[in-house]
């Protein structure tokens, strides 16, 4: 149903995790759910329309219409994906990653959880990708391309501050902050402007992308109460409420109704 490929040129692979396409029947549609990620993902689309409404993203196929591109903001809630015979190409950026594409820092250029990409260099790459039909040519035509629209490395602080939360769950923020030369105060701006997000926010995001690959990869079959204490929650109440500020579920339910999804496993909910 998904085909994942990593890029293959080594520049690229600094920033990007993965390309992405779903696969389906013709006139069939995908309506899933997406849940907080570490990066943010952009979709190229052609022969389709965008639409939000009530809280849906969906794209609806339509013959006439131009190429196009949605980015996702940085997300803290599930959002819900609607494919109605819609080609699209994912890009999956590492986290800060984006920021090297764009003149713009991420929080300005997509301040809602789903939203348009106006960009015409962005929609020129667009352009000559579905110029070509097989998966493997898009993708060898939009690495050359995303090499052509990379503008500047981001904030090495960001990156750092980052490495740190992922290595130390339950690090200080102030800590944090000293370690990579700012004051506390101007690594919660920065990290904002630049991740979307606040360091403490992110540091949720990441206990519960770590709770799924223990679950997910893990030979172990791990049961609740080892994924609550391996992955930094205090205890029951906590991990329960933290799944539910980012998944509406309790880890119970979401690991129940929410398998991984293709050879990336990916946690999609489809509906």
């Amino acid at each position: 149903m998904i085909k994942v490929v990593a890029p293959t040129s080594p520049f690229l692979k600094k920033y990007i995790d993965n390309f992405t396409q779903l696969q389906f029947d013709e006139l069939s549609t995908i309506n899933y759910f997406v849940f907080p990620q570490f990066g943010t993902s952009v979709a190229l689309f052609k022969n389709a329309d965008f639409t939000n409404a009530n809280g849906v993203n969906a794209l609806n196929h339509n013959q006439a219409a131009p190429s196009g591109i949605f980015i996702t903001g940085k997300y803290t809630v599930p959002v819900q994906i609607s494919l109605h015979n819609a080609m699209h190409i994912g890009i999956n950026f590492k986290p800060n990653a984006v920021n090297a594409f764009f003149n713009q820092a991420f929080s300005k250029l997509a301040p809602e959880n789903v939203q348009v990409l106006n960009n015409q260099r962005w929609l020129n790459a667009t352009q000559q990708v579905f110029a070509t039909t097989s998966f493997s040519k898009q993708i060898a035509v939009l690495e050359n391309a995303l090499e052509q629209l990379f503008i500047q490395s981001p904030p090495e602080q960001i990156d750092k501050a980052i490495n740190l939360l992922h290595a130390q769950t339950e690090i200080p923020i102030a800590a944090i902050a000293a370690q990579v030369g700012w004051s506390e105060r101007s690594l919660n701006r920065n990290f904002n402007l630049f991740i979307g997000c606040s360091p403490m926010v992110y540091r949720r995001i990441v206990r519960f992308r770590n709770t799924i690959h223990a679950k997910f990869f893990s030979a172990q079959n791990l049961n609740l109460t080892e994924l609550c204490f391996d992955n930094g929650y205090f205890d029951s109440p906590h991990f329960t409420k933290e799944f539910k500020k980012l998944t509406g579920k309790s880890p119970r339910t979401f690991f129940n109704e929410v398998p991984p999804v293709g050879v990336g496993k990916f946690p999609y909910h489809l509906v």
